[in-house]
Parts: C-alpha cells; sequence; structure tokens
C-alpha cells in the first residue's frame, strides 16, 4: 500500500486485510462481483454509511472497529492540517 493520505477505502482494505479474507470473500457477504470490492478499496466506489457498516460487518466489524475507523480518519484530517511530521522545535 503507497504512502499517503489515510482514506476511508485505505482503512476499509486494511480491515478486510487484517481480518485474513480475501476480496471475493467480502463480496460474497454483499453478493457482488469481487471487482465492486475491488473498486472500493481503490476509491472508485464511494460508500453510504449503510454499505460502509455492511463492508465493516463482512469483515467481522464490530462498533468497536467502526470507532477505530472513525478515529483513523479524524487522525487523517488533523496530521494533514499539521502537515505531519511536525519538524522538532
Amino acid at each position: 500500500m503507497k504512502r499517503g493520505k489515510i482514506t476511508r477505502n485505505r482503512v476499509l482494505k486494511v480491515l478486510r486485510v487484517a481480518a485474513g479474507l480475501h476480496q471475493q470473500d467480502v463480496a460474497n457477504q454483499f453478493h457482488a462481483d469481487q471487482s465492486l470490492v475491488s473498486r472500493i478499496e481503490n476509491g472508485q466506489v464511494q460508500l453510504d454509511d449503510e454499505m460502509e457498516a455492511r463492508f465493516v460487518d463482512a469483515c467481522g466489524g464490530y462498533p468497536l472497529v467502526r470507532q477505530l475507523m472513525a478515529q483513523l480518519l479524524l487522525m487523517s484530517e488533523r496530521i494533514q492540517r499539521q502537515r505531519w511530521p511536525l519538524k522538532p522545535a
């Protein structure tokens, strides 16, 4: 995975990989093609909140996982605003 901004699609991919699942495994939960999961993870498809929750659930997600995802995205936004890493004083 390339370095850069933490985005929802990247977090979703990390969740899937951390759960030990293949894209096809998640696609089966959606009753969709593997290509849909690929497009989601590559940011080509934007998910609404309900679909995002289904994706997280398909990865074995729990409320704690959703909370972690929200925190990661918030941290990313803060880091981007501060132009992280900050240089030492």
